[in-house]
C-alpha cells in the first residue's frame, strides 16, 4: 500500500486507528485506518506523541502508554472522530431518507 505523505492525514489516520484499537467506548469504528499506515509510521507517530507529553500536559505523570492515550484522547481524536461520525451519519441519512445511491468525496 502506498505511504501517505501528508502529516495531517497521517496523524488523523493514526488517531482513528488508535481509537479503534484501544477505546472501549467507540465513537467511530474505523477498521481500515490501521491498514493505511505502515508499522513504521504507526510506531513513529506513537513515539513522537509520547515524547511530546510535556507540551500537552506539563504536569503529566504516568507511563508512556498512558501519555499516548492522554494525547490521542484529548488532543487529536475528538475532532477527527466527531467529523468521521458526523459524515457517516449524514451519508446513512441520505441513503435511508433520501434514496441517495452514490456519494462523491472530494
Amino acid at each position: 500500500m502506498k505511504t501517505m505523505n501528508n502529516m495531517t492525514a497521517l496523524v488523523s489516520c493514526f488517531a482513528r486507528a488508535y481509537h479503534c484499537r484501544k477505546s472501549n467506548m467507540l465513537v467511530f469504528a474505523d477498521t481500515v485506518a490501521e491498514q493505511m499506515l505502515t508499522a513504521e509510521e504507526y510506531d513513529a507517530i506513537s513515539r513522537n506523541m509520547t515524547q511530546g507529553i510535556q507540551y500537552f500536559a506539563p504536569d503529566f505523570q504516568g507511563t508512556q502508554e498512558e501519555a499516548l492515550q492522554f494525547i490521542v484522547n484529548h488532543q487529536f481524536a475528538p475532532s477527527v472522530l466527531a467529523r468521521c461520525a458526523f459524515c457517516e451519519r449524514a451519508i446513512d441519512n441520505a441513503v435511508r431518507l433520501l434514496g441517495c445511491r452514490q456519494v462523491m468525496i472530494y
